[in-house]
């Protein structure tokens, strides 16, 4: 069995080839945590994923929440390309059986610090433990960071947006410890 280390060589040489020594645009939007799960998770009075599958399924999470975030995901990365003309990368697509949360984020960490010249994030990223680490990862590698509208994203209204994130999620009991470590990171 190859090792996260030799697969993360071979999805980045992969991507190699559909950007051919140009560096893309991320786009950055919410998949396996955000606020469509979290509310999922609210309207059936429970504070986690895990709970969640397991009162409505597996099934049920991947179809409602996990599917229609890739097909979002998919969707914001075609619309910043049309609009910026340039190849962009969503991660929606990517799969590896093995990986666990640390795995897939030590990854896009890499490849937005090495293949990467700008990142865009869709629309309520600043729920999403995925997005608001990439927030963290891009500014991390000086790279210039837009919301869903092409906009500047500063890391000071990053930071309000995490923080408002996190203060309407603790108050209803969603456990915000990533949130918080990301947007720390971000100074």
């Amino acid at each position: 069995m190859k090792t996260p280390l030799d697969q993360n060589a071979i999805i980045l040489s992969m991507a190699d080839c559909f950007t051919r020594d140009e560096k893309a645009i991320y786009c950055s939007s919410e998949l396996t945590t955000g606020i469509r799960l979290y509310t999922a998770c609210l309207d059936n009075k429970l504070t986690d994923r895990y709970a969640l599958a397991d009162k409505l399924g597996k099934e049920w999470l991947r179809d409602n929440v996990f599917k229609v975030n890739e097909t979002e995901a998919n969707r914001f990365a075609d619309e910043v390309q049309r609009k910026r003309q340039h190849t962009t990368i969503s991660p929606a697509a990517l799969f590896v059986p093995e990986w666990g949360q640390h795995d897939y984020l030590g990854f896009w960490d890499k490849l937005i610090r090495t293949r990467i010249r700008e990142v865009h994030f869709n629309e309520n990223w600043q729920y999403s433990n995925g997005c608001t680490f990439e927030y963290s990862a891009a500014r991390y590698a000086g790279l210039p960071t837009y919301d869903k509208n092409g906009l500047p994203l500063t890391p000071a209204e990053a930071s309000k947006m995490i923080r408002q994130a996190i203060d309407l999620l603790t108050t209803k009991g969603i456990d915000t410890r990533k949130l918080e470590e990301h947007r720390n990171q971000i100074g």
